[in-house]
């Protein structure tokens, strides 16, 4: 983005106001308000960072501004062109390697933390064979635990899942939102998962 914005300055010192007709200052431009307004309601309103689907408005003007940047180049210097896109291949694919995790998932009602939540209790399972494991579930989270459950049911077989509709049972563990922490006055945070704040709770 700094290769953009001067690269945007030094057509704006060279050709004037017809700068502002090219699509990628336009671009640029756009998706600097785009920043600047979310930096705002960040900074002053105390409002969230866009994030999933809502984040994708800058995936589409990020995307765009690169495409124009790398035309510019290829009809004005096509080594550098070149260097440009290999430089940013690479970006891509090391930043796609670090951040992708192929052993979560989190769509709609699957939970990418099921994982992580099953491990621990598993740990503290081994380190407390004494202990009689159950896990309640708020939330939608009940289809991704239940999914990996009954697809490791003979690894598993030890976790007993209950639903947070279950107002009688006091299992050892709980996981949910910390909005539901409150109406859990008997569970005490142990972990806490993602931006989220999801919670993996245990019985005081």
């Amino acid at each position: 983005m700094i290769i953009s914005g001067i690269y945007c300055l030094k057509k704006a010192y060279k050709d004037g106001k017809q700068t502002f007709t090219d699509p990628l200052t336009l671009l640029f431009m756009t998706l600097i308000l785009v920043w600047a307004i979310n930096m705002l309601q960040a900074n002053i309103f105390h409002s969230m960072y866009p994030g999933q689907r809502t984040a994708l408005i800058y995936y589409v003007l990020f995307a765009f501004v690169l495409m124009f940047l790398i035309r510019d180049m290829i009809a004005g210097d096509v080594i550098g062109a070149k260097v440009l896109t290999s430089v940013l291949v690479i970006f891509f694919i090391v930043n796609f390697y670090r951040a992708v995790n192929l052993k979560s998932v989190r769509e709609w009602s699957y939970d990418a933390y099921t994982y992580d939540v099953v491990n621990y209790i598993d740990t503290y399972r081994q380190k407390h064979p004494e202990a009689k494991i159950g896990l309640k579930l708020g939330g939608h989270f009940f289809p991704s635990f239940f999914y990996y459950h009954y697809m490791n049911y003979n690894k598993l077989r030890w976790l007993d899942m209950v639903t947070r509709f279950d107002t009688v049972t006091q299992p050892l563990f709980f996981y949910g939102t910390a909005e539901e922490r409150p109406i859990f006055k008997n569970y005490i945070p142990v972990q806490i998962f993602g931006p989220d704040s999801q919670m993996l709770m245990m019985h005081r």
